[in-house]
This record gives structure tokens, C-alpha cells and sequence, in this order.
């Protein structure tokens, strides 16, 4: 009988972990389903985000019936109060709307409850295990949307937009001067090229193989391009933070055997710089020559077949008569932050009407038509803004002072563990952890210039909170033997 019940129990757990990597696989999809313009407000991703859910709301329950094993987890009760305070943020503004906040509610229980909540039995070989397979599906899904991106380009795919039903511009292809591709943001798309980068660094040092360099190698030069394509600088600059962070921490790493203590640190500080200036000059490059070979194809050919400039062309076919050259210099002229600087200004204005426990995120929007007509999020001439860009100036605004030193808290809390405690990874694991913090530093400088990780369930977020719990299993385990 007692073996009987330990079958029963083991079969469970094999079945609720089976729909735990379910669950990611289709959260990350939907992720990326979001974000491509090709799935957008199609029906495939509601099937996709609803069978999320489901999943999701299945493996939730099931999690709290063993509640014990997983409230466990590391400062997992910080993520908790958040979660709460968003929820209290949520109904004091309930008047301005309810629905969107209840679902990002969902997104967080998800976030913090599956991706990164975990249990004692897993082990390094299971997280290793699912991370291969997860960081896969990233890569070649990254992989795949860059390689139709650039169809727009050097293919027969013709750029156009179109807006929704909702009144949202979706862009396909080349416009303003940079490469939407099959993304609906470039920044958020030049972020996932990073982490794809890195991932695929990774399997390059770690397999060694012929054939690792020359896969891994090209999805590498594919993501540098949509980089440079998409002049996003928040892209350039997450690329050379991350691996800046990953060369300098590897290089103290591989010279601590033929140098000193404070050898090491100079030698590493000098082979960062070196990549730092290759990485940052590369897309310059790239982008010079580019632009270069299209002035003079777009002169030779206006030669050719002269435009007349009478001829009133329709509204949806003007990106295709628009120059193909790279650069976006006319959005930044006087405003070097893009209209970030007066986004966050919006978000101290609108801080300082409810300053407790804010106005809630999903009612930003809302809240501003009704209460500050005057504000920039509404009365700039791009359109209507319904965030900061910039993690603090959205929960500022959002959760309100409960909110935003919950958020410096879980900060603190989590970057003073992990780097307090580098010293008891074994070299083995050394590059698997330094690689996982990357990614999580990619996201986090993601998020000082767009919405994520908070509030949001991009791909890049998807992996910060997975890779946050790999990283603090992995320390507790060790710090525990």
C-alpha cells in the first residue's frame, strides 16, 4: 500500500512537472507572439495566450496545494508584498478600470509563481535540462523573426503600415530609418537579438564543435545585423553592457591561473574595453557602409525614374517610397532621450496627485484623460503614451512609494545575494551562471528604456525570472551542502 502511494505521488510529480514546461513553452511563445507583427491581434495568439492561462492557472493551483515547498524559495515573499501592493494600487482605482490590472495580475502569478518559485527536488541536471531547451526555442525563434526581418530588405517583401481597428500603427518592414522587420518594436526586438547572442556564446564555449561555431556563428552575425538595421540604442547599449559584464567576469575567470590577484582584474579590465570599442564600432560600421551603397543606388535610380513630387501618394504606401537608409537622427534633434525625459517627468506629476500607493498601471492612461488633461502622456503630438519607458518612472506613478521601495528591496535583496555568493559556484557550473546573469543584466538595462520585466510579459522578461530562479537555487543548494 505504502508503495503504491509512493507511485501515485511520483506519477504526480512527473505529470505537474510535464505541465510546468508546458506552461513556459507556451508563455514564451505568446511572448513573442505579442511582440511580432505578423501574430499581433490575430487569432492564433488568443489560442495561444488563453491555452497560457489555462496551463498556467492548472500548474498555479496545484503549486499551492504544495504551498510548502514552494513559499520557500527565496524572497519570494518580497514578490509577494509587490504583487499585493499592485493589487491594493488596482482597487483604490478601480473607477478607472479594472479589467487590464486583474490580468496583469494573472502575468505576475505567473512570473513569480512558476518561472521563478521552485521547488527542492529539482536539481542542477533538471534546471540545466530545461534551460538547454528553453534557451533553444528562444535562439531559433529569435533566429526566425530576424531572418524574415531582413526579407524587408535584401528580399522581395515590400514595407508597408496599417492600423488597427484599435487605432495602433503597425509597421511591417523598413520605416523611419530603421528596420521594424516582423517585430512591432525594434528596441524590444534589438533586446531579444542580445540575449540571442549571448545564449548562443554560450553553446559555442560550451560544445566546442565545428559545427556549434558555424550555427551559433551565423544566428550571431544575423542578431549583430537586426542590432544595426534597427538603430536601436537601447539594443547598442544592452549589447555592450552584457558583454562587457560577460568578458570581464569570464576573463578574471580563465586568467586567475596565470596571473594575480590584481593582475587578473587589470588584464580583464583591458580585454572589456577591447570588446566594448569592437562591439560599438561594429554597428557604426556597418551602418556607414550600408548607408553609403543605398545613397547611391536611391540617386542612381531617382536618375532613372524621376518621382513627381505632384503625384499625391496614399498614406499606406508612403514607407515604401521612403529612403532605406539607416538612421533615425531627425527623432533625437534636441531631445537626446527621445521624449523619455518629459515621459518621466509625466510620471512624477502623475506620483505626486496619489503619491501612497498610485494610480495603478493599467489605469495610467485612463487616469491622466480624467484627472490631468494637461499632461504629455496625452497631449504630445506622437500619440497617446500609456508608460514611462523606464521601470521606476512606471512604478512610481503606478504603486506609489509602497510600491517603488517594495521594488528597491527585492533589488537589493537578490543582486547582494548572487554577488555575495559567486564565490561558492563551482568552476564547472562558472560560465553556465555567468551567462545566466547576463541575460538577466541584458533585461535589466532593457527596462531602464522600455517596459520590461515589470509589468510587462515579453520574452526577455520570461527569461529574467526563470533564469533568476535558476541562479538562486543553484546558491542555495550549494550554500546548503
Amino acid at each position: 500500500m505504502l508503495e503504491h502511494n509512493n507511485n501515485m505521488l511520483e506519477r504526480g510529480q512527473h505529470i505537474r512537472k510535464g505541465l510546468e514546461v508546458i506552461f513556459k513553452l507556451l508563455f514564451l511563445i505568446t511572448g513573442f507572439m505579442f511582440f511580432s507583427n505578423i501574430t499581433f491581434a490575430k487569432p492564433i495568439l488568443s489560442l495561444f495566450m488563453w491555452s497560457s492561462i489555462f496551463v498556467g492557472g492548472i500548474v498555479i493551483l496545484w503549486r499551492l496545494l504544495l504551498i510548502k515547498e514552494f513559499i520557500k524559495s527565496k524572497y519570494l515573499w518580497l514578490l509577494i508584498i509587490f504583487a499585493i501592493s499592485h493589487m491594493i494600487s488596482s482597487l483604490l482605482n478601480i473607477s478607472y478600470g479594472y479589467y487590464e490590472n486583474f490580468k496583469l495580475l494573472i502575468w505576475m502569478a505567473f512570473q513569480f509563481g512558476i518561472l521563478y518559485a521552485y521547488d527542492k527536488t529539482r536539481t542542477k541536471e533538471d534546471m540545466v535540462r530545461e534551460f538547454h531547451f528553453i534557451s533553444h526555442i528562444f535562439i531559433i525563434s529569435v533566429f526566425i523573426l530576424s531572418f524574415i526581418s531582413f526579407q524587408y530588405i535584401f528580399g522581395n517583401k515590400k514595407s508597408y503600415f496599417t492600423f488597427l481597428e484599435t487605432g495602433y500603427l503597425m509597421r511591417y518592414g523598413f520605416s523611419w530609418g530603421r528596420l521594424f522587420g516582423a517585430y512591432l518594436d525594434p528596441n524590444y526586438a534589438a533586446v531579444f537579438a542580445v540575449i540571442s547572442c549571448v545564449l548562443s556564446i554560450y553553446y559555442c564555449i560550451r560544445w566546442k564543435k565545428w559545427w556549434t561555431y558555424l550555427l551559433y556563428g551565423l544566428n550571431i552575425v544575423l542578431q549583430l545585423g537586426y542590432i544595426t538595421f534597427s538603430d536601436s540604442r537601447t539594443g547598442k547599449l544592452s549589447l555592450c553592457v552584457s558583454f562587457g559584464f560577460m568578458t570581464y567576469m569570464l576573463a578574471i575567470f580563465y586568467f586567475k591561473k596565470k596571473f594575480n590577484s590584481s593582475k587578473k582584474y587589470i588584464v580583464g579590465i583591458i580585454t572589456t574595453g577591447i570588446v566594448v570599442v569592437l562591439l560599438t564600432l561594429i554597428p557604426v560600421g556597418i551602418k556607414s557602409g550600408y548607408n553609403v551603397y543605398i545613397a547611391a543606388k536611391e540617386a542612381q535610380q531617382e536618375e532613372k525614374d524621376p518621382v513627381d513630387e505632384d503625384v499625391e501618394v496614399p498614406e499606406d504606401e508612403e514607407d515604401k517610397n521612403q529612403s532605406q537608409e539607416i538612421g533615425r537622427e531627425q527623432d533625437i534633434e534636441g531631445d537626446i532621450s527621445n521624449r523619455r525625459f518629459d515621459l518621466w517627468k509625466s510620471g512624477v506629476e502623475i506620483f505626486k496627485t496619489k503619491p501612497i500607493f498610485g494610480v495603478s498601471f493599467k489605469n495610467i492612461l485612463s487616469y491622466v484623460e480624467k484627472e490631468i488633461p494637461s499632461s504629455y502622456l496625452i497631449t504630445n503630438d506622437h500619440g497617446k503614451f500609456d508608460n514611462m519607458h523606464n521601470v521606476i518612472f512606471n512604478i512610481i506613478p503606478a504603486q506609489g512609494v509602497v510600491g517603488i521601495v517594495i521594488f528597491i528591496a527585492i533589488a537589493l535583496a537578490y543582486a547582494l545575494f548572487i554577488f555575495k555568493n559567486l564565490k561558492v559556484v563551482d568552476s564547472t557550473d562558472y560560465i553556465w551562471i555567468i551567462v545566466l546573469l547576463t541575460c538577466i543584466g541584458t533585461a535589466v538595462c532593457s527596462m531602464m528604456f522600455v517596459t520590461d520585466v515589470i509589468y510587462a510579459i515579453t520574452p526577455s522578461s520570461f527569461l529574467f525570472w526563470l533564469f533568476l530562479g535558476y541562479i538562486v537555487q543553484y546558491i542555495e543548494a550549494k550554500k546548503t551542502s
